[in-house]
C-alpha cells in the first residue's frame, strides 16, 4: 500500500506539471483538474488507512483557512449561493488545491524533489528554448501552434505564447521568470569559473530575448516580475544583516542602473520604444485609476477596477457578492475586461478582507514550504517577499483562479525553496 501511495503521489505531481506544459495547450485542463482532485482524495484516504495522514497545516495556516471559508460562507449567506457563486468558488478552489498538494509533496520528499529539480536543468532549458523558437514563429502572424480553444481571441498579441496554450502570455511571463531565476541558482553551483560565466551570459541572453518578445506580445508584466524575482533572490543570497551583504546588493543595483542608463542614451529610439510599449502602461494605469469603466485599455483597467471596487462596490466589506457575476464576466460594472486581474474582481465581488485572507493563506503555506529550519528573521523576509509577489501577480493577472498561471507563479516559489535547500546543503550537491 505504501508503494502504491508513493507511485500515485508521483503521478499527481507529473499531472500537475502537465497542466502547464501539455494539458493547457490541448484545452483539457478542466478535465484534468477533476482527475487530479480524485487522485489526491485517494492519496489522502490511503494515508488515513495507513495511519500516516500528514499534518495538513500549521496553526497559522489553519487559521487562514478558517477565515477564507468563513468569509465565503458569509458572502453566500448575504448575497446568495447560485450557480455563479458556485462557479467562482470552483475556479478559486482548483489553483488552491494544486498549491496545497505541491507544498505537501515537497515537504514530504524534499531531498528527492530538489535533487530531481537540479537534474532536470537541461530539460527545463530545452523546453524553454523550444517555446522561444515557437514564439518567434508566431510573431510572423500565421497562428502557428497557438493551442486548442473554444472561444476566439481577436487580439493576436495574446496568442504569442509558445506552447503554453491559447492566450497564455501571463503563463509565459511567469514561466520565463521561473527559468531565469532557476538558472541563476544553478549558476551558483558551477565550480568551473569559465563555464559559470558562460552560463551566466546565456541566462542574460534569455533575459534580453524575453524582454524583446514581451514587448512584441504586449506582455509588460515581465518587466515588473523579472526584476522583482531577481531582487528577492539577490537579497536572499546576500544577507542584509552584514555590511558585506548590503554593499554587494547596492553595488549590483548601481551597476544595473548605470548599464540601463547608458543603453537608453546610446541606442537610438530605445527610450521612445520602451516608454510607449512598457513604461506608459504602468504610469497610465496610475493616471487613469479614478476613471472607472471609461478606461478600456486592458493594462490600465486593472488598477481602475481595484479603485472602483473600494469606492463603489462595497469593497471594504463583502463586495457585491460572488453570486453577482463570474470573475471573468466581461462588462461587469461596465468594465470591458472585468476579471483580467484577480485583485479587482475579488475586491468587487468578495471584498478586500477576503482578498487579503486568500493572499495570507497562499503566503503562509508557501513560506512554510520554502523555509523548513530557517531563522525567525528569514521567515519574516520570505513572508513579506512572497506576499508582495502574490499581490503583484494578482494585480496584473489571474493566478488565483487560473490553474496554469497559478502554477507558473508557484514554480517561481519552488526556486526560492531550492535556493534555501542548496544553502543548507552547500558542498554536498555537485553538478
Amino acid at each position: 500500500m505504501k508503494l502504491k501511495i508513493k507511485t500515485m503521489e508521483n503521478l499527481i505531481l507529473l499531472l500537475i506539471i502537465g497542466q502547464v506544459v501539455v494539458f493547457r495547450f490541448f484545452n483539457v485542463y478542466e478535465m484534468m483538474n477533476k482527475v487530479i482532485l480524485a487522485l489526491i482524495a485517494m492519496v489522502l484516504f490511503g494515508n488515513f488507512l495507513n495511519g500516516r495522514l500528514t499534518k495538513i497545516s500549521k496553526k497559522g495556516e489553519a487559521g487562514s483557512i478558517f477565515i477564507v471559508i468563513a468569509l465565503l460562507v458569509l458572502n453566500g449567506l448575504f448575497y446568495g449561493n447560485n450557480s455563479t457563486f458556485k462557479s467562482n468558488v470552483v475556479m478559486m478552489f482548483y489553483p488552491l488545491m494544486n498549491m496545497f498538494y505541491l507544498t505537501y509533496y515537497i515537504k514530504k520528499y524534499q531531498d528527492r524533489f530538489y535533487k530531481k529539480m537540479i537534474q532536470m536543468r537541461y530539460l527545463i532549458n530545452i523546453y524553454f528554448i523550444i517555446n522561444i523558437i515557437v514564439m518567434f514563429i508566431q510573431l510572423q502572424g500565421n497562428y502557428f501552434m497557438v493551442g486548442v480553444v473554444t472561444q476566439e481571441n481577436t487580439l493576436y498579441q495574446d496568442l504569442i505564447s509558445g506552447l503554453f496554450g491559447y492566450s497564455m502570455t501571463a503563463a509565459v511571463c511567469y514561466f520565463s521568470v521561473f527559468v531565469i531565476i532557476y538558472n541563476m541558482v544553478i549558476s551558483y553551483m558551477i565550480k568551473n569559473r569559465f563555464y559559470q560565466k558562460l552560463f551566466i551570459a546565456y541566462n542574460v541572453a534569455l533575459i534580453l530575448i524575453m524582454a524583446y518578445l514581451s514587448i512584441q506580445n504586449d506582455n509588460i508584466q515581465y518587466f515588473a516580475f523579472a526584476p522583482l524575482a531577481l531582487i528577492i533572490m539577490m537579497f536572499s543570497r546576500n544577507r542584509l544583516n552584514t555590511v558585506t551583504g548590503v554593499q554587494k546588493v547596492l553595488l549590483i543595483a548601481l551597476v544595473c542602473v548605470f548599464g540601463i542608463t547608458i543603453a537608453l542614451g546610446i541606442v537610438p529610439g530605445l527610450y521612445e520604444t520602451l516608454n510607449d510599449s512598457v513604461f506608459y502602461k504602468f504610469t497610465g494605469a496610475i493616471e487613469h485609476m479614478y476613471d472607472g469603466a471609461s478606461v478600456t485599455h486592458g493594462s490600465m483597467e486593472r488598477i481602475a477596477l481595484l479603485v472602483y471596487g473600494l469606492i463603489y462596490a462595497s469593497g471594504w466589506v463583502l463586495g457585491k457578492g460572488f453570486s453577482y457575476a463570474g470573475v471573468y464576466t466581461k462588462y461587469t460594472f461596465g468594465f470591458v475586461h472585468f476579471g483580467n486581474a484577480n485583485i479587482g474582481a475579488f475586491i468587487c465581488l468578495g471584498g478586500i478582507w477576503f482578498y487579503f485572507a486568500v493572499i495570507f493563506l497562499y503566503s503562509k503555506r508557501l513560506v512554510n514550504m520554502i523555509e523548513h529550519n530557517a531563522l525567525k528573521d528569514q521567515k519574516k523576509f520570505y513572508g513579506i517577499m512572497v506576499s508582495v509577489f502574490l499581490v503583484a501577480a494578482s494585480t496584473s493577472s489571474i493566478p488565483l483562479t487560473d490553474i496554469s498561471i497559478g502554477l507558473c507563479v508557484i514554480f517561481i516559489m519552488l526556486v526560492f525553496g531550492l535556493n534555501k535547500y542548496l544553502e543548507a546543503h552547500e558542498g554536498e550537491i555537485v553538478l
